[in-house]
């Protein structure tokens, strides 16, 4: 399968998100591999778009526009959630939490949901705007 390399996808992060990354684990070392395997699953993500897949993102069977974006560590498996503007392009990653078990409770899906689509209601409100009023930025 031959693929179109002048096609890209928009990777964003809300604040949100990154404030997320800036904490996602208290041992400076460790918080560092974290974040830079994320920034590998955003190059995957910006190069390919959600295509992807497993291992490195999953869509979230039986929500709406809810994907994760899939990081396992020796100390955890770390998820940021994230979900499509309507134009398939861009890519809003909307929170991020770090599971000790096989699944999240329901409730962590329902919260993920309803942050991605309010983010890209925003998204799309501004025009598709990075930075602006609702803060996007371009992921590292």
């Amino acid at each position: 399968m031959r693929y179109n390399r002048s096609v890209r996808h928009q990777v964003l992060l809300t604040g949100e998100v990154v404030s997320w990354l800036e904490t996602c684990h208290p041992q400076p070392s460790e918080r560092a591999a974290v974040v830079a395997r994320f920034r590998f699953v955003f190059a995957l993500l910006r190069e390919f778009g959600p295509a992807i897949g497993h291992p490195h993102v999953d869509r979230i069977a039986g929500y709406e526009n809810l994907w994760e974006a899939r990081v396992q560590h020796r100390t955890g498996a770390y998820r940021a959630f994230f979900g499509l503007s309507g134009t398939g392009a861009v890519i809003l990653v909307a929170t991020g939490a770090s599971k000790k078990r096989d699944r999240f409770p329901s409730a962590v899906y329902r919260r993920a949901e309803q942050r991605v689509r309010e983010a890209v209601e925003r998204w799309e409100r501004e025009g598709g705007k990075e930075g602006g009023p609702a803060g996007f930025v371009a992921a590292p």
